[in-house]
């Protein structure tokens, strides 16, 4: 019915995300005067959100009174706290929330540098390494380096757009593969088997975007990841499966809407 359930636990990088959207509005036309929301919430994750006092590494859920539920800090959820400073730079010309995200990747890259290339799932042992978070990290690098023109956040986009190359896409197959072990081998069994369609119409969106940064031709990939999704993800109405396997079977029937969403960017792009 639309009211707030008060006894959820509260995923801190949602605020994140909400900073990066109404920062977008405002860019856009959308929406007007969001900075006092905007810097309320970047205000919030820096008070709630850290374990110590200045930290640049946040943690995973609150309780609904703000305190800790869980201290763990992920890769992916800080490709969201890097994008939300992103974007308070690029609406509002704001140079300290630049050099927080420049922070932000810095004490990843300090903590959490893997030696097969990339960085680690987080600060708690994860049983595989996904390409969701380097995907969201892409996002990021991509949307810093248009936001400001340095060239070191190109450099971190090229380096996962390898990544993408060399591990992610599956050029047999023609999919994207979602779960790795530590040397970037394909995970065994069932888990490897996995294929997310929604994840495939995200990266045709990013490798085009990429494309039109960095005049690299991304067609092969962004074409190939398109029309697998399309033939392997949708189901008769046209929405999209949460998860197949490289020939279509079906491996969890439930949809969602964010897929679609992406699958409109896709096909936008």
């Amino acid at each position: 019915d639309g009211i707030p359930d008060p006894d959820l636990k509260l995923r801190v990088r949602v605020q994140a995300r909400q900073i990066f959207t109404y920062c977008r509005a405002q860019k856009m036309g959308w929406a007007q005067d969001v900075e006092p929301m905007v810097r309320g919430m970047a205000e919030f994750i820096g008070h709630f959100g850290v374990t110590e006092c200045r930290s640049d590494g946040y943690v995973h859920l609150l309780n609904p009174d703000f305190s800790i539920a869980d201290s763990k800090k992920d890769l992916y959820d800080h490709a969201f706290f890097t994008l939300a400073y992103a974007a308070i730079y690029d609406t509002f010309a704001d140079r300290p929330a630049h050099r927080k995200a420049r922070r932000i990747v810095q004490w990843i890259e300090k903590e959490w540098a893997h030696p097969s290339g990339g960085w680690r799932e987080g600060d708690y042992p994860a049983p595989w390494r996904r390409q969701n978070p380097f995907m969201h990290w892409f996002e990021t690098c991509m949307f810093l380096y248009e936001a400001s023109g340095k060239p070191e956040w190109a450099e971190r986009a090229k380096r996962i757009f390898a990544l993408f190359e060399q591990y992610f896409f599956d050029a047999q197959a023609q999919v994207l593969r979602e779960f790795f072990n530590e040397d970037w081998t394909l995970a065994p069994g069932a888990t490897g088997a996995i294929v997310e369609p929604g994840h495939m119409f995200e990266w045709v969106w990013l490798l085009r975007w990429y494309e039109r940064l960095m005049n690299h031709d991304t067609s092969a990939y962004a074409n190939a990841l398109w029309h697998k999704g399309l033939a392997i993800g949708l189901d008769a109405a046209g929405l999209i499966y949460d998860q197949v396997d490289a020939d279509g079977n079906v491996l969890a029937a439930t949809k969602r809407l964010w897929p679609i969403t992406e699958l409109v960017k896709a096909g936008l792009s």
